[in-house]
């Protein structure tokens, strides 16, 4: 990629956002955030039970780091100062809230969701220590069951699922084995809650965005293809009565 950005792009990222501006380092954070979170949503509504317990395991990671924003939102006056009046609020949903201890003995909502699974979601555990111990033990009535498919007359490759990592797993993030009778409703609650939360981070990044470009004396359409179709996509984050931003 040449210095001056991709062609047809008169702008750049060190004009948006310069390195050294606390406010830019923190919008373009959220706008990190908010990319990851776009592309995993729609898949959790995958069939596949373990694609949508790994897809729903990298999204609890993400929305639990985004805390070091929420961080950085009461750290730093100048970025307080920037999402004023409304902070991190958008419609019915606090962010800085949902992140926040309501003592020092208890979790947030964040946390809670990440709860048991904070480990086994980003590393492995090691072997001969206490957590791969107690794992084993504490799941040790779940049936141990390996299935394959594929690898036929079908041409296609082996498949194998080993049914125990996928029951393990479903208790750690879920609370329960995945054929459970109660994991429909379980899979909804967390549906909600994650949803809620990712579209809130979702559509704040529209708003801070623009919010951004006008600090930085920025016109939107140096920055989007379709600035109307932003505009719309705030005016709907900051009044949800307003309908739906056009497609």
């Amino acid at each position: 990629m040449s210095e001056g950005g991709l062609p047809g792009y008169k702008l750049t990222v060190g004009e948006l956002f310069p390195a050294d501006d606390l406010v830019a380092q923190w919008v373009f954070s959220v706008t990190s955030v908010a990319e990851d979170l776009t592309i995993l949503t729609p898949l959790l509504n995958r069939d596949e039970m373990r694609e949508k317990m790994w897809f729903y395991r990298q999204l609890i990671t993400r929305l639990l780091e985004a805390r070091r924003l929420v961080r950085a939102h009461a750290d730093y006056p100048e970025i307080a100062e920037f999402t004023a009046p409304n902070g991190l609020k958008l419609g019915s949903v606090d962010l800085a809230a949902a992140y926040a201890r309501p003592s020092d003995h208890e979790r947030s909502a964040v946390e809670k969701l990440y709860a048991d699974s904070r480990n086994r979601t980003v590393h492995y555990s090691e072997v001969g220590e206490p957590e791969l111990r107690g794992l084993l033990h504490e799941y040790r009535w779940l049936p141990a069951r390996m299935v394959t498919s594929g690898g036929g007359e079908d041409g296609r490759r082996p498949q194998i699922e080993y049914q125990w990592v996928t029951g393990i797993r479903a208790q750690d993030v879920w609370g329960a084995e995945p054929w459970a009778s109660g994991m429909p409703e379980r899979l909804r609650k967390f549906g909600q809650q994650t949803g809620t939360l990712s579209s809130t981070w979702i559509m704040l990044s529209f708003v801070l965005l623009v919010l951004h470009a006008r600090r930085m004396k920025i016109p939107l359409e140096r920055i989007v293809d379709n600035p109307e179709r932003v505009r719309a996509a705030v005016q709907v984050a900051q009044d949800p009565s307003s309908g739906a931003p056009p497609r």
